[in-house]
């Protein structure tokens, strides 16, 4: 199978790249926080815009992180069955592909927080917040 021989060519690089993205998912968790006090912060705007902010937040470091484990035992395993290799990696990118709609969502949040800004200086710059 073709996707079980990157995995076995590739397997140390694969290892570490999955290693580096459940690091690089607790970064964006702080970030989520981060921004998700400052749209509280906004005044003039309804509280619905941070929790969703939030929510999405939370939603899509889950479904980011469930697929990079999934791949990581695809790659640190590069010996098992080919068929077992590409049902890890099917698996892996069929939970992360429909996760798209909670990052839209959470910049949809933003931007609205944006818009409705009344103070010249929120803390969200205006590139965070551009779709």
């Amino acid at each position: 199978m073709h996707i079980a021989a990157i995995y076995q060519a590739k397997a140390m690089l694969i290892q570490i790249g999955m290693i580096l993205g459940l690091f690089g998912i607790a970064g964006y968790m702080s970030l989520v926080g981060a921004i998700s006090v400052q749209l509280f912060r906004i005044k003039g705007i309804s509280r619905l815009p941070p929790y969703m902010q939030l929510g999405a937040g939370a939603i899509g470091v889950l479904t980011v992180m469930f697929p990079v484990m999934i791949f990581a035992m695809a790659a640190f395993r590069p010996e098992r069955d080919p068929n077992l290799t590409q049902l890890l990696n099917d698996a892996g990118w069929l939970i992360i592909i429909p996760a798209f709609p909670t990052f839209i969502a959470q910049f949809a949040r933003l931007r609205r927080g944006r818009i409705a800004r009344q103070k010249p200086h929120t803390g969200l710059p205006a590139l965070v917040c551009l779709l």
